[in-house]
């Protein structure tokens, strides 16, 4: 079988790819409003892939309908049973396809395309809203009951929904090499089954595909992450909210309270040792901001050495938490030196300790670093 001759990856390929790649980066975190015609092209044209008649498309605001839309008892009989559309169509791809982009090539693409971590950060944060099945409940109690079955089964049982049979702009990591191959090695005719596939990823939110109609839900109208930590959070309203009024509240990566962020004055001590969770009980802190949360008190000052010093508080089995206040070298405009606290793990026994975990490094080292600069 012929194969091409151009060598791994040449520069205008890995031109083509880091363009590929920045499309899917923005279209994964992207606010607009759905292309809903091209969605609906994209729908008749991935089913009709996967050897299964066109459904009828029935658009959603948000997850929130969606779990509605699915719950209603008519949708038993009505939508059919949830349908693997993406392995069905990738299974319909021509196998020649491995014949013409070399192997090695094959590795260098997906190498470079590599993970899209935004997808799965909204995919973790609506397995609480997203049935099974038609039919499923949605009430107050889902949210709890999925809470109490993950516990019983791996993380990956609540999202199965979403990740095995949902997809949409949040699937970059299987769709953008799709397109890309498409648009750089002349695979029209081989790939022709996919391009319904890419063209839903590229217009709207995310489909659930049933065997008789496929849910199409609208994008989120906000989304916020952390480019630094690479996580949601929102300091002020919600870290992802849809249109259909669903919307979540992170905290550097951790769900928390809606009234942790929009009242972050309620925030207090007693509330504070009053939260169960270590988790969230840290989040308080950092909201509060752990200068506030030392200067009234609450936290035991344990050493002090060259570094700065280092403080904790203990709630016995529930759990600890420390930082380490340190002096900037450097004075401000006023004369004063500005005092930074940095959270550090609670088993850290030293301000030194503390400030070496903070750059990656053991004590000793982060010693050795002191004493040659």
């Amino acid at each position: 079988m012929w194969r091409t001759n151009r060598p791994v990856l040449d520069a205008g390929l890995r031109q083509s790819l880091a363009a590929c790649r920045a499309r899917w980066e923005a279209r994964c975190v992207s606010t607009a409003p759905a292309d809903r015609a091209e969605t609906e092209k994209g729908v008749r044209h991935a089913y009709r892939a996967a050897g299964l008649q066109a459904p009828d498309v029935v658009w959603c605001n948000g997850p929130r309908e969606l779990a509605e839309a699915r719950s209603e008892p008519a949708a038993v009989k009505t939508v059919g049973p949830l349908v693997n559309v993406v392995d069905r169509v990738r299974s319909s791809v021509d196998p020649s396809v491995l014949n013409i982009v070399r192997r090695e090539q094959m590795s260098a693409i997906s190498a470079g395309m590599g993970h899209f971590p935004t997808g799965r950060l909204v995919i973790e944060a609506m397995t609480d809203v997203v049935p099974w099945s038609p039919g499923g409940r949605t009430s107050k109690r889902w949210p709890r009951l999925v809470n109490r079955l993950k516990v019983l089964k791996p993380p990956n049982w609540a999202r199965a929904p979403l990740v095995h049979f949902g997809f949409g702009q949040h699937a970059g990591a299987r769709l953008a090499l799709y397109e890309f191959l498409l648009d750089n090695f002349g695979l029209e005719r081989q790939l022709e089954p996919l391009r319904g596939l890419v063209a839903i990823a590229r217009s709207c939110g995310w489909v659930m595909p049933h065997e008789n109609v496929c849910f199409a839900v609208e994008r989120h109208d906000t989304l916020k992450i952390d480019a630094v930590i690479g996580k949601l959070h929102a300091a002020s309203g919600p870290a992802i909210r849809y249109a259909d009024g669903w919307e979540r509240y992170f905290w550097k990566g951790v769900r928390v309270r809606r009234r942790l962020v929009e009242q972050p004055q309620g925030i207090t001590l007693r509330r504070i040792d009053a939260e169960p969770d270590p988790v969230t009980r840290h989040c308080m802190i950092d909201i509060m901001t752990p200068e506030k949360f030392i200067a009234s008190g609450a936290a035991t000052k344990v050493a002090i050495d060259e570094t700065g010093t280092l403080w904790r508080r203990s709630w016995g089995v529930m759990g600890a938490w420390a930082a380490v206040e340190v002096v900037n070298g450097s004075p401000e405009p006023n004369g004063t030196y500005r005092h930074y606290f940095l959270t550090v793990p609670p088993t850290v026994r030293s301000a030194r300790q503390g400030v070496a975990w903070t750059y990656g490094l053991a004590e000793h080292e982060y010693r050795s670093l002191r004493h040659r600069t």
